[in-house]
């Protein structure tokens, strides 16, 4: 999510056009169920590709399942098609993980909106075939090392954060820049930390796999003291990354939404890990677009 006092009016509007425009370009490929797993990381990526790109971009307007109001929207071009479908194909295979990850009724929620995407999977891995093949081969990477207890944090992290990298060169079909790999990386590696950070005391209680934890010794004994106990290797963990992915974009030939992007990553993302250390229980991705 962006800092929104920071952007103008304008630049709000594009970043929700991306939003609507992914959602509205997933219905039409792969069904109105797929629509549900619209999210923010996608729409961060759809600006920086279709910038990067150079595609032209159109917007146009039209009332939406959710209200009679009419919303702006980016509206379809063959780099939002296949962004579409690599958003179904994360979403399919992280609800595969949720099935084994979970008990009870959260794996029992995860199953059913596994079997509701079935079809939509079956187009979006035939849309990109490599890109469905490099996300299972990437998440059972993970899923060893997590299997395996691993307590060392930049390989825990890894797997998902080449993903990121990999995925975008795929979606793109252009060979990847040293600064646009490291922005996607640093990025992907962000979103597995926050994740971890803001799971840690349901996966403490659920006895399920934390990297964060798991490389600070397992020791827990509250969210809040967790944080403040390990403070320094965590300033320096998130710190580091996102420093990683904020100059990597500021040397990145941006001209469609680069104040957008920077926004994002200079503000948006800092503002996000402040919220998720300050907070005593889990944060989430709270926000509406």
């Amino acid at each position: 999510m962006p800092n929104r006092s920071e952007l103008t009016d304008g630049q709000y509007a594009v970043y929700r056009a991306y939003y609507c425009g992914m959602c509205k370009a997933m219905g039409r490929l792969f069904g109105q169920v797929s629509r549900l797993t619209v999210n923010y990381d996608m729409t961060f990526v759809a600006a920086l590709l279709h910038d990067i790109a150079k595609q032209e971009v159109v917007f146009d307007a039209k009332g939406c399942i959710t209200g009679p109001k009419k919303k702006t929207y980016v509206t379809a071009n063959p780099l939002l098609d296949r962004l579409a479908a690599a958003n179904v194909i994360l979403a399919y295979h992280k609800l595969n993980d949720d099935v084994l990850d979970n008990r009870g009724i959260k794996r029992r929620i995860a199953g059913c909106a596994r079997r509701g995407l079935k079809k939509a999977i079956g187009r979006a891995a035939k849309t990109l075939p490599q890109v469905d093949a490099i996300v299972v081969s990437r998440l059972q990477e993970l899923r060893e090392l997590e299997l395996a207890g691993c307590d060392i944090l930049d390989k825990a992290c890894h797997p998902f954060a080449a993903l990121s990298s990999e995925l975008a060169e795929l979606v793109l079909e252009q060979e990847l820049s040293e600064d646009l790999r490291a922005v996607c990386y640093n990025i992907g590696k962000y979103v597995y930390l926050i994740d971890a950070l803001d799971d840690i005391e349901d996966d403490y209680k659920k006895k399920r796999y934390n990297p964060i934890l798991f490389s600070q010794g397992r020791e827990f004994g509250g969210r809040q003291k967790f944080y403040k106990d390990n403070s320094d290797t965590i300033d320096f963990v998130m710190t580091t990354t996102l420093n990683r992915a904020a100059e990597s974009l500021n040397n990145l030939p941006l001209t469609q939404c680069g104040s957008l992007l920077k926004n994002i990553v200079h503000k948006g993302l800092r503002n996000k890990l402040s919220q998720v250390l300050s907070s005593c229980k889990k944060v989430g991705s709270k926000g509406k677009v």
